[in-house]
């Protein structure tokens, strides 16, 4: 008897053939940089142990922001008296508003966060493999009496190999929390000030 060849080997054998030459599929890009802070007197503060997320530029997260800056700035109006405009909050107030509002904000980003990176002792983060589409690098650091937070807007590229961006002086917002109800009166840093009506 001859040795024949069964029809679903012969299937794998051609279907084996035609799928060697296929192009891997994209493995998605590389995202880093370092976290540093330049002072007055130019000296290099590095933000070694903090740890970089990695956000969605877009999306549902953008509306629960939304959602707590409106009720943030809903309670802070309701503090005013109207004719006034004096605060009328009691003095502990405002700033337990901000706490809150910074805290609720906290949450709704480390909920929605993509990956999260080390920054380790040379400050430096890495993300691999991430897929095309607009994101955010946020992280947050305290020296002495004030908090930084660092909030890049960055767009991954189909075929890109890599994207590199540092989080230094250009994307950081610094709050003096020495103050807290000075400090209260600012938005905070997710949401966008109101224009004055």
């Amino acid at each position: 008897m001859a040795n024949r060849m069964r029809p679903y080997s012969l299937l794998v054998v051609v279907l084996g053939y035609f799928a060697v030459p296929l192009p891997a599929q994209q493995a998605g890009a590389t995202v880093e940089g370092d976290v540093y802070l330049v002072t007055q007197g130019g000296d290099v503060k590095r933000g070694a142990g903090n740890t970089v997320r990695l956000l969605p530029g877009q999306g549902p997260m953008h509306a629960a922001l939304a959602k707590v800056c409106r009720d943030y700035f809903a309670a802070k109006d309701k503090g005013f008296d109207d004719s006034t405009k004096v605060l009328d909050f009691i003095t502990g107030s405002l700033p337990a508003l901000a706490r809150l509002t910074h805290d609720r904000i906290d949450s709704i980003l480390v909920s929605f966060t993509v990956a999260a990176s080390p920054t380790g002792i040379n400050a430096h983060y890495r993300f691999g493999r991430v897929n095309p589409g607009h994101y955010l690098l946020w992280a947050e650091t305290q020296i002495g009496d004030n908090r930084y937070t660092w909030w890049a807007p960055i767009v991954v590229r189909p075929q890109a190999g890599s994207v590199s961006k540092d989080l230094d002086n250009s994307v950081v917002t610094e709050e003096d929390l020495s103050n807290e109800f000075t400090a209260a009166f600012k938005s905070p840093v997710q949401c966008p000030l109101r224009a004055s009506k």
